[in-house]
């Protein structure tokens, strides 16, 4: 048979035109790879371009704005709404001077006040580090606060009036040992004192064997001080025999547990002190057996009735685990109040007497139940109560809620004063601010704000402070632990590898 000698020929052609159009391909190949290639790589910069100014954009805002989020669980670095309207009436230039060492400022200290200077540009911070400025230090230190590293001081553009915090003022510990965060309380209210008149003068009552009288209470008499200086009040003691003529309108009286009567003299002297739109802010203790007559009538004159029981609480929820006459009452809404109700702060109030009031004779009158009881609560008479025989009669008490705070105001029609009211805060119990619970966040607070409510400056009600809670992450659970190993060190790994790996498949087929 003849053989095709065409056919070597026409391979041979093919094989050529193949040679011819390989070179071609691997170069289209490589454009396309280049292609791919090029617009990853602007893709990317672009990418990197568009988070940095989105980063350099935020933290513009957040330095300026004050948007910065506060993820902490109970919003350490957050200003309260009383915070802000303080810093909403600042008109003036105000610097806050922080000292730290090397010009180092604690967490805490730099976050809060970054919240302070973005709400109000007229408010300045300067850190200074106390080694290289003993000038400042001498300036700003005094006799009761000497500044040194963690000291902030707030003062004025011509630094002439000025308020010390130091350190040891950012924190509360309680007798329970819960500590609080309350640097915001201390810097909002040295802002105040900036941009207030001269403080009022709160009058704690002397001479009728008052618990702010007994040298063994002189702990708690230091904290009602401090609590109330740093609110922006003046605290003094005053007898009315020797003093009573220095009670003036606008003045605050505070009364806590007296153990002996007023005098006819007295009593009417302290009448024509509320009529003339005095505050009065009275604690009572229970255990005093003497009456009081003339105490008592001077509330009377105002419709508050305060009763000659103690109030013995059998909801659990609503006492302590020590005794029924630990209480944890239910707050009602006031401006008194709300700040604890919005801080869910609770206020203990041991051996409380119960009180009420009459129906208002006039449209003027407005009475205000503070703190309340449960349903289930008994009314213990003191007589009962104090020789402990109240103990095997529970059940032939009346049950009953219960008020144990109470708050009144009375407008003077007359007058066109801005501010033409009495106002009077009546407790059941001394022990809130005298007892073992005085330094609890509740207690402390509803004294403050009393005294701030009666003079109708409710911008110094106290700031809730605020828990350190511990946030350790603590596993107990061994199971838990090797599930968590397993994820670490196989689970996490095994993604990795395959992500890689389908990405190179990827690559490679393209």
């Amino acid at each position: 048979m003849k053989k095709d000698a065409n056919k070597p020929q026409e391979a041979n052609i093919e094989e050529i035109k193949a040679q011819e159009l390989r070179p071609e391909k691997k170069q289209r190949d490589y454009a396309k790879l280049l292609r791919y290639g090029g617009f990853n790589t602007a893709l990317i910069i672009i990418v990197i371009i568009i988070t940095v100014c989105v980063n350099i954009i935020f933290s513009l805002v957040e330095k300026n704005a004050g948007l910065k989020a506060d993820l902490t669980r109970e919003k350490i670095y957050t200003l309260s709404e009383l915070s802000n309207d303080v810093i909403g009436r600042i008109n003036e230039k105000l610097v806050i001077y922080s000292f730290a060492d090397d010009n180092i400022q604690s967490t805490i200290v730099e976050k809060t006040l970054e919240r302070y200077t973005a709400a109000n540009n007229q408010i300045e911070v300067k850190v200074a580090d106390p080694a290289t400025n003993p000038a400042l230090l001498r300036k700003f230190s005094t006799s009761s606060a000497t500044v040194s590293n963690g000291t902030l001081v707030v003062t004025n553009a011509a630094e002439d009036k000025f308020r010390v915090i130091t350190y040891s003022d950012y924190y509360r510990k309680t007798d329970d040992g819960v500590e609080y965060v309350v640097l915001e309380q201390r810097l909002t209210n040295a802002l105040l004192f900036m941009i207030d008149e001269e403080p009022t003068t709160v009058y704690l009552l002397s001479g009728h064997g008052e618990q702010t009288d007994d040298p063994a209470n002189a702990s708690a008499v230091q904290n009602i001080t401090d609590s109330l200086q740093g609110a922006n009040f003046q605290v003094e003691k005053l007898n009315l025999i020797t003093g009573g003529s220095n009670l003036k309108k606008g003045d605050v009286l505070m009364i806590v547990g007296p153990s002996s009567d007023l005098s006819e003299d007295e009593f009417n002297t302290l009448q024509s002190f509320l009529k003339n739109h005095g505050k009065l802010v009275m604690f009572f203790d229970p255990s005093v057996q003497e009456d009081l007559t003339y105490f008592k009538a001077l509330l009377d004159y105002y419709m508050i009735k305060v009763g000659s029981d103690v109030v013995y609480e059998q909801d659990s929820s609503m006492r302590t685990e020590l005794s029924g006459v630990e209480l944890v009452p239910n707050l009602s809404s006031h401006d008194i109040t709300s700040p604890l109700i919005e801080g869910a702060v609770n206020v203990y109030v041991h051996e409380a007497l119960s009180l009420d009031y009459y129906a208002p004779t006039s449209e003027g009158i407005e009475q205000s139940a503070l703190m309340n009881t449960s349903e289930s609560s008994l009314s213990i008479p003191v007589e009962d109560y104090l020789n402990g025989s109240y103990s095997n009669k529970l059940d032939s008490y009346l049950a009953e809620p219960h008020c144990v705070g109470m708050a009144l105001s009375v407008r003077d029609s007359a007058s066109i004063s801005g501010d033409a009211y009495t106002r009077i805060v009546v407790f059941g119990s001394s022990e809130i601010i005298m007892g073992a619970r005085q330094n609890s966040e509740g207690n402390q607070s509803i004294m403050v704000n009393s005294v701030s409510w009666v003079e109708n400056k409710l911008d110094s009600l106290s700031i809730t402070a605020k828990a350190i809670a511990d946030y350790s992450f603590v596993i107990t659970n061994l199971a838990s632990v090797r599930v968590i190993v397993i994820i670490v060190i196989a689970v996490l790994p095994i993604i990795i590898l395959g992500t890689g790996f389908i990405i190179y498949r990827r690559r490679k087929n393209l």
